[in-house]
C-alpha cells in the first residue's frame, strides 16, 4: 500500500520506489533531483519535503493500481488506449473536450466500468495529486466555499473579490502622491469588503429565489436567472446610495433605461455560461 505523503518515512520511500520499480537513481532523475538527494532520504539521514512525498506517492499509488488491473485478468479497454495515443500537447479547451470525452466514454464503456468497479473495491481513495502549494489552497478554500449556503457563498466571493480591487487600487494610488494614510486604506479596504458582502448577499440571495422556478421554462429560464441576479445587484449598489447622500440614483429615465439594459445584457451573458444546466 502507498505511504501518505504527510508521514513519509525513510522505509515508505523504500517500498513506493520498489512499486515504481525504479532505481535510487531513475526516480531522482524522474522527479528532478541528483541521486545522492535519494539515497539521503531512503537512508534517513535527510528529511523528505512534502512536495516531493506527493509526487512520489502519487506515482506510486498510479504504478500499484496499475499493476493490480494487468494482474487481475480484465480486459483493456482499446478505446482508452487510442484516447491516450491522441493526447492533446497543449492545455486549454483541447485539453477539457478530451477529458470530457474521456469521462463520457467511462461512463457507458463496460470494460472501463469493470475496471473502476475492481480499483473502488481493491483499493482506498487516490491521494492527493502534486500540486502547487497555492494551487492547493485555493482548492481548499473552494471545497470550504461550497459547503456553505449559496446565498452565503456569494456574500464571500463578493466580499472578496471587491476587497481584492480596493487593495490592488490602493496600492495604486499609494505609488502616487495622492494615497490614502494608513487608518484610511484599512477603513477603505474594510469597508469595500462589508459592501461586496452585501452585494454579494443580495445577488445569492436573488439566485436562491429564482434558480429553481425559473429551472421549470428551460434554457431561458438560465439567462433569466442571471438577469435577475445582475438587476438585483445593481438595485443593491445604488439604491443605498441615494438614500445615504439624498441625490436620485439616476438624474434621468434614460439613466435607469441604460442601466437595466447593460444589466440585461451581462446578466444573459453570466446566464448563458455560468447558470446553464448541464
Amino acid at each position: 500500500m502507498a505511504p501518505a505523503a504527510d508521514r513519509m518515512t525513510a522505509a515508505d520511500l523504500t517500498r513506493a520506489r520498489a512499486l515504481l520499480g525504479m532505481s535510487t537513481g531513475e526516480l531522482a532523475a524522474e522527479i528532478g533531483l541528483t541521486e545522492p538527494v535519494v539515497r539521503a532520504w531512503e537512508e534517513g539521514s535527510l528529511r523528505i519535503p512534502r512536495e516531493y512525498a506527493m509526487q512520489i506517492v502519487w506515482r506510486a499509488a498510479v504504478a500499484e493500481r496499475q499493476a493490480a488491473l494487468a494482474s487481475s485478468g480484465l480486459p483493456e479497454c482499446t478505446w482508452v488506449a487510442r484516447w491516450m495515443d491522441a493526447a492533446p500537447t497543449q492545455g486549454g479547451p483541447a485539453q477539457r473536450q478530451h477529458l470530457e470525452a474521456l469521462r463520457r466514454h467511462a461512463a457507458m464503456c463496460p470494460h472501463c466500468t469493470a475496471r473502476a468497479r475492481f480499483v473502488e473495491q481493491n483499493f482506498p481513495p487516490m491521494p492527493d495529486p502534486p500540486v502547487p502549494q497555492a494551487l492547493r489552497a485555493l482548492r481548499a478554500m473552494g471545497t470550504a466555499l461550497q459547503r456553505l449556503p449559496q446565498w452565503l457563498r456569494a456574500a464571500v466571493v463578493g466580499a472578496i473579490a471587491v476587497g481584492l480591487i480596493t487593495v490592488m487600487r490602493v496600492a495604486g494610488m499609494a505609488v502616487g502622491s495622492d494615497g490614502p494614510s494608513p487608518l484610511d486604506a484599512l477603513l477603505l479596504i474594510a469597508g469595500s469588503i462589508v459592501g461586496g458582502a452585501y452585494l454579494g448577499a443580495v445577488a445569492g440571495i436573488t439566485y436562491v429565489i429564482v434558480r429553481d422556478p425559473l429551472r421549470k421554462i428551460g434554457r431561458a429560464g438560465d439567462y433569466l436567472a442571471g438577469i435577475l441576479c445582475v438587476w438585483a445587484y445593481l438595485l443593491a449598489s445604488v439604491i443605498p446610495m441615494e438614500l445615504l447622500t439624498g441625490r436620485p440614483a439616476f438624474a434621468t429615465p434614460d439613466d435607469a433605461a441604460a442601466l437595466a439594459l447593460g444589466g440585461a445584457v451581462i446578466g444573459a451573458i453570466i446566464g448563458h455560461f455560468w447558470f446553464r444546466r448541464r
